[in-house]
């Protein structure tokens, strides 16, 4: 978990709604019959594969592949600030996208996996010398990079693609106080850069917060954000927020989700939470747990001491960022039932699955 450094001036966020070929029999051969019975066989057989391929298909009459146990590839940002598509078999980079992203700024792939979202270190400085950022937008394939819109980070993009949520630090003097959602399918935006905004409040226990992650719900409507505070780690909790709600009030007197303390949840079922990170009391990752959607508890740990980055489409294989001293620093690719996770790089800070790869 990333730990900002605590900047204490507040930002307010307005809060404006977004429009919301046909088989060919051969004559038959009496003379030969092995072949005719090979050949016979073979298309039970086929037949067979057939209906089976369609009765475990989409529901929808169509024939789908076999699903891989995860994609091929991986886009990653490496600790001197690369961003990079990679193996996820072994991790060699396969190609750099841009260079001069902010490691710990946090990264995100659309869905189509055609476009990668990364936090840019513009060259700038506040006062205390923290870099200014800006969110860029780039092709997966390669390309020029585009500036969204600055001061922020942590982008998320949902999963229609529709959406890019990141948090905002204003003027240096925030550090992600705010949610921010941009719609991506809209030229010109209410908010010069952005759509809609929220800006978290915690004054129980602090006058602000720190925003530390986001994730989208497959609705696209409902975002699972964790934030923490001066007075504890990740003491807010995870919440969620409605996105078409159309209200400013304070998140913190929304309804809470219902999960375990001191867990971050990075990915969310059609019912809830699925995967995540057990927190220690000082916010740093010591475990990786699987969430049970129907109740928001602990279902049971998965491996020690490691952070979820990012899980595949399909939920069968994480990418974890181990903290315990048995494993070297980097990221790994790993799936529950795996005798032991694949090491892809000890240069990795950050890194996602690339959809389609």
């Amino acid at each position: 978990m990333t730990v900002e450094q605590r900047l204490r001036d507040a930002m307010q966020a307005r809060v404006e709604s977004v429009d919301a070929p046909e088989l060919r029999v051969g004559a038959e051969r009496p003379r030969r019959v092995w072949p005719v019975a090979a050949a016979g066989f073979a298309i039970v057989v086929v037949l067979a594969l057939a209906v089976a391929l369609v009765a475990h298909g989409d529901g929808g009459g169509s024939v789908q592949p076999a699903a891989r146990a995860f994609p091929k590839q991986i886009v990653a940002v490496t600790a001197d600030g690369r961003v990079i598509v990679a193996s996820s078999k072994d991790g060699h980079a396969l190609r750099t996208l841009a260079n001069g992203a902010l490691a710990g700024g946090g990264l995100a792939v659309s869905p189509d996996g055609r476009t990668v979202y990364y936090a840019r270190d513009t060259g700038g400085r506040c006062s205390n010398g923290d870099p200014i950022t800006a969110i860029a937008a780039i092709p997966a394939g390669g390309g020029a990079s585009t500036d969204l819109v600055t001061n922020v980070r942590f982008p998320a993009v949902s999963p229609n693609g529709r959406y890019l949520a990141f948090t905002g630090i204003p003027n240096c003097s925030d550090a992600g106080r705010s949610i921010l959602v941009r719609d991506l399918t809209v030229a010109d935006h209410t908010n010069s850069s952005y759509d809609q905004g929220w800006t978290v409040h915690n004054e129980a226990t602090s006058p602000w917060v720190s925003i530390d992650s986001l994730a989208w719900a497959p609705d696209s409507r409902h975002v699972l954000f964790t934030h923490a505070s001066d007075a504890a780690e990740a003491d807010g909790g995870p919440r969620l927020l409605d996105t078409s709600a159309g209200v400013s009030a304070s998140l913190d007197t929304s309804p809470p989700v219902s999960t375990a303390a001191n867990v971050i949840c990075c990915t969310m079922g059609a019912t809830g939470p699925e995967y995540g990170s057990v927190l220690d009391s000082g916010g740093f990752a010591r475990g990786v747990v699987t969430v049970d959607s129907r109740t928001g508890k602990v279902a049971r740990t998965l491996t020690c001491c490691g952070e979820v980055v990012d899980v595949d489409r399909a939920g069968r294989s994480l990418l974890i960022h181990f903290t315990d001293t048995d494993h070297p620093g980097g990221v790994y690719r790993w799936s529950p039932g795996d005798a032991k996770p694949t090491f892809l790089g000890g240069l990795i800070f950050a890194a996602r699955w690339l959809p389609g790869s």
